[in-house]
């Protein structure tokens, strides 16, 4: 307890400092410290496992769902369908209005004849017009080394191996062709655009023009040189194209890509496959899906059985002499195909089981589950009519001269021109590629103004592997 001595001993300071009205003599209180800062609260680390074990649990449900969906669709039988066929471009009014180089068709000719015309006019515009879907390809290996490959073919690239190489059957790729706008508002050349899944109905040669089918009616497009290379469609057996949808779907003729990509999957579902005719196509069929029975064996199933009916005694009788066409015919034996000669197809009907049934002029049935048809081809000539080209009765085709011209600036090359030879005086027509090639050659150096002759002789090659090689 402070005494009253010590109380006044403590005030007298502070009485001076408020009469002389200066610093006190006393030294101020300390502040006091702050407190201590609290410390951290816990990680919660009970809500991080929460998190993390409901995100586990819900990615495992996840994966159970996904693996018994894919388990359920692995446990289905995939179908497959045909692809659509889409136009390029896709309206009309897209399509050149003019246009100073036009081909109609995509074949060898056409093609060769592209080649021959930018080899003569560094400067041109080439525009194509084709029924097909597809950017121009090489039918050839259609029959021969497609079949080999081990997977279904890719329309984008085509590829197959020959000779230890990988080659493609595509002779150019899109990027290569311009946009059908593009192409048109291109002042100067080089340039080339094309225009498939779109068909040609009729051409006025002393107008100039080509009209294209379209959903409205027709759309003139002007031209200043034109080929027309429609090429051959496949025959097939009357019996097939009054058959049941049933039947028909069953039998392929083998002529475009879409053909090819729908027999093939056929073929590698089939137990028993027919090829019916002995010309080069049928041959050439027949001999590679021989090879590729022996190259890619099934293991689940039987191997594939094949069939070869022709009506002679030998293979490619209009070409070989009947020693040597059954002489060539033990080398598609070789490959384990059956050879039925000397017989014809008289009906064609749908089996109990629901597959395909051939009755032969011999007497035997053949119940299979795909069958070829290589029985020839002939020339596309829907235009002669329409267009008032003059046509050939006798070997048939379009009528043309030596130049391969049918009117002022309109020619005609390939497997369809029935060309006059100043070498022979006589008028010839020749279904091959080679030929085709060579024509197209001609015909678009003198689209460019040259007037090189036609007097070419017909030739064809067949090739059964490397055992028989024929040209």
């Amino acid at each position: 307890m402070i005494s009253n001595f010590q109380l006044r001993k403590l005030r007298k300071p502070m009485l001076d400092c408020a009469r002389q009205r200066g610093p006190c003599s006393l030294k101020p209180v300390p502040p006091v410290p702050p407190p201590p800062p609290p410390p951290p609260p816990p990680f919660p680390w009970i809500y991080l496992w929460a998190m993390l074990s409901f995100f586990g649990a819900f990615g495992l449900a996840y994966q159970l769902y996904l693996w018994r969906e894919m388990a359920q669709v692995a446990s289905e039988k995939i179908v497959w369908r045909p692809r659509r066929k889409i136009r390029r471009p896709y309206h009309d009014r897209d399509l050149p209005p003019c246009v100073q180089y036009l081909i109609i068709g995509t074949g060898a000719a056409g093609w060769a004849a592209y080649r021959s015309i930018m080899q003569h006019d560094k400067r041109a515009k080439v525009f194509f017009v084709t029924k097909e879907d597809s950017i121009p390809y090489q039918r050839p290996p259609l029959s021969k080394e497609m079949w080999l490959n081990p997977d279904p073919p890719d329309p984008k690239v085509l590829t197959y191996v020959q000779d230890d190489k990988r080659k493609t059957m595509l002779n150019a790729e899109c990027r290569d062709f311009l946009d059908a706008v593009a192409f048109y508002r291109k002042k100067r050349g080089p340039a080339v655009s094309i225009a498939s899944g779109w068909c040609v109905t009729r051409i006025d040669a002393d107008d100039h023009v080509a009209y294209v089918k379209t959903l409205s009616g027709e759309r003139p497009i002007y031209y200043e040189r034109c080929l027309l290379a429609p090429g051959v469609k496949a025959k097939n057996l009357s019996i097939v194209k009054s058959a049941p949808k049933q039947v028909r779907e069953r039998v392929c003729t083998l002529r475009t890509i879409r053909d090819f990509e729908i027999a093939y999957r056929k073929v590698k579902e089939a137990n028993h496959v027919t090829v019916i005719g002995a010309g080069p196509l049928g041959c050439e069929l027949a001999w590679h899906l021989g090879r590729m029975n022996k190259i890619f064996p099934r293991e689940d199933t039987p191997p594939l059985e094949l069939v070869h009916v022709y009506k002679d005694k030998g293979i490619l009788s209009g070409i070989l002499p009947e020693y040597l066409g059954v002489w060539a015919s033990e080398h598609i034996k070789c490959e384990g195909v059956k050879l039925v000669p000397n017989a014809q197809v008289y009906d064609v009907f749908e089996s109990k089981d629901g597959r395909l049934e051939l009755t032969l002029s011999n007497g035997q049935s053949i119940v299979t589950d795909y069958a070829f048809v290589a029985i020839g081809a002939e020339p596309r000539i829907d235009l002669a009519e329409e267009s008032f080209l003059e046509r050939d009765d006798v070997n048939g085709g379009y009528l043309v001269n030596t130049e391969l011209e049918a009117r002022t600036h309109l020619y005609i090359a390939g497997d369809a021109a029935s060309y006059y030879s100043q070498w022979k005086d006589t008028r010839l027509r020749a279904d091959h590629y080679i030929n085709a090639e060579e024509q197209g050659f001609i015909a678009g150096a003198n689209m460019t103004g040259y007037w090189i002759p036609c007097n070419m002789e017909p030739n064809f090659w067949v090739k059964l592997g490397e055992s028989l090689q024929m040209e």
